[in-house]
């Protein structure tokens, strides 16, 4: 992005969106060093209870549990439960972003 300096009357270079976007994650990821390991809020008796399948317990499965009982409640009509599939998926996805970056890391 070109701006035109009003006392050289030259033009000059400033940071564009995407450079300060690069700064601030550098910025966050100095700060916060190595990613923390993630809270299970659900214990294995719990998830043993709900009938959470072996595959689905995760970090996530806290989300997973309420989830399941909505679709019974609600006979799996997609569009009644839809504030918790997103945030069900939203901790996958927050997950997997983890994960990744320590992998990226070298670490696990």
């Amino acid at each position: 992005v070109l701006l035109m300096s009003s006392v050289s009357g030259a033009f000059g270079l400033k940071a564009g969106p995407k450079e300060e976007l690069e700064a601030l994650r550098a910025q966050s990821q100095a700060k916060r060093g190595r990613m923390s390991e993630p809270v299970a809020y659900v214990s294995k008796e719990e998830m043993h209870d709900a009938k959470v399948p072996l595959d689905y317990r995760d970090y996530c499965a806290h989300l997973l549990i309420p989830l399941n009982r909505c679709r019974e409640n609600e006979m799996y009509l997609p569009w009644k439960c839809e504030t918790l599939r997103n945030a069900y998926e939203k901790c996958q996805h927050n997950d997997y972003m983890r994960r990744r970056a320590l992998k990226a890391e070298g670490g696990e």
